[in-house]
């Protein structure tokens, strides 16, 4: 486990009549002519820097201005426990061996920040700026900063969605240090927040898209109530909350620096989406599920006006008009009842793309 892994999709052709001075994907000559080249699979091992660096929840690259590329590694649960080790991997140098380098630099040349019970910062390895591993201990800056579901970039940040619990964390892509991560409690606004999974940038705002949570009989989502420890269960939640760049950078009161969309408002079944993607003046949602092992075929489009989505929701609001106006659905299931349940979503030209993860529920097999 925590083999970061990078693939490259073209290769220079074997010298073979049909393909010299070709691309090739795949080595012809290896069996059944679908092994790899030499040079064209290159891995990091994480728990060789750190043990129990794995379990991360999707990633995302950026490109710097100085020509420098680098991945984040968005922290999940390593198989123990819920962890807050963001990991950002040099791209560049991670490719090098291509060119003689060994890729085994990456996990001598690295860089470990966290913070000690007393909040002190304690660091290893080598400077930022040289690292070929930087990571990020977010967990010692806020105990619920860990259990990340997926993230996004709004350059010159990166964002990771809180998934299991209700902190979400802006990372400054230009100072990847632990000091100038900012975690941000959003139960401070409304102790429902949590859950989500993915999300987008519009103009100041960073939205983070409702997927899945828990609730209690007693006292409802997010229930820290005694008397629910036992019984909560699976609740997947309808609202969009979005936060604005005074929010992180604790200006005023976070509540008027957070807007929300309830899906819901519009069908109560318009819930438990994996990933958004913002298109142009539009925010795209990827449906999965709305109940446990209930999944959903519903495309949610929102409409983000020209300015910005708090612009636009702000204005609707005060003419009367519910937030739902900026909605709109597309039924898949309609085309297919087998269109549903879908993982993820990316664009491309005219297109929207879905990723598939499951469409139905089979218990026979051990599925949950």
């Amino acid at each position: 486990k925590g083999h970061f892994t990078s693939v490259s999709l073209e290769m220079k052709a074997t010298a073979r009549a049909q393909s010299a001075g070709g691309q090739e994907y795949s080595d012809f000559f290896a069996e059944l002519g679908i092994g790899t080249y030499p040079d064209q699979v290159n891995s990091i091992h994480l728990p060789s820097i750190l043990e129990d660096l794995s379990g991360f929840e999707g990633g995302f690259a950026v490109n710097m201005s100085n020509i420098s590329h680098y991945g984040i590694l968005v922290p999940y649960h390593n198989g123990k426990d819920f962890h807050g080790r963001v990991v950002r991997v040099d791209l560049m140098r991670m490719r090098r061996d291509s060119d003689g380098g060994n890729i085994t630099e990456c996990e001598r040349s690295w860089r470990y920040e966290r913070y000690d019970e007393n909040m002190t910062l304690v660091v290893e390895g080598e400077p930022t700026e040289t690292a070929c591993v930087v990571i990020l201990d977010l967990a010692t800056k806020h105990p619920h900063a860990r259990g990340f579901r997926k993230g996004f970039v709004g350059f010159p940040y990166g964002y990771l969605a809180a998934g299991v619990f209700g902190v979400v964390v802006r990372l400054d892509m230009r100072n990847f240090t632990l000091p100038n991560a900012i975690t941000l409690d959003l139960a401070i606004a409304d102790p429902t927040y949590g859950g989500f999974s993915g999300g987008f940038t519009d103009g100041s705002w960073s939205c983070f898209c409702p997927f899945k949570e828990f609730a209690g009989s007693h006292g409802g989502i997010r229930s820290s109530e005694i008397v629910d420890r036992n019984t909560l269960r699976v609740y997947y939640p309808s609202v969009m909350v979005c936060v604005n760049s005074t929010g992180w950078e604790g200006i005023g009161d976070l509540s008027d620096s957070v807007r929300e969309i309830d899906l819901g408002d519009l069908d109560p079944d318009l819930r438990g989406y994996s990933d958004a993607i913002r298109v142009g003046r539009y925010a795209y949602l990827a449906p999965l599920a709305s109940y446990t092992h209930t999944y959903t075929s519903r495309l949610v489009r929102i409409s983000l006006g020209p300015v910005d989505i708090a612009t636009t929701l702000d204005a609707f609001l005060a003419a009367g008009i519910r937030a739902r106006a900026m909605l709109t659905v597309l039924d898949l299931g309609q085309k297919s009842p087998d269109l549903k349940g879908f993982s993820s979503l990316f664009s491309a030209g005219k297109y929207l793309y879905l990723v598939p993860y499951r469409n139905f529920h089979v218990p026979k097999i051990g599925q949950r």
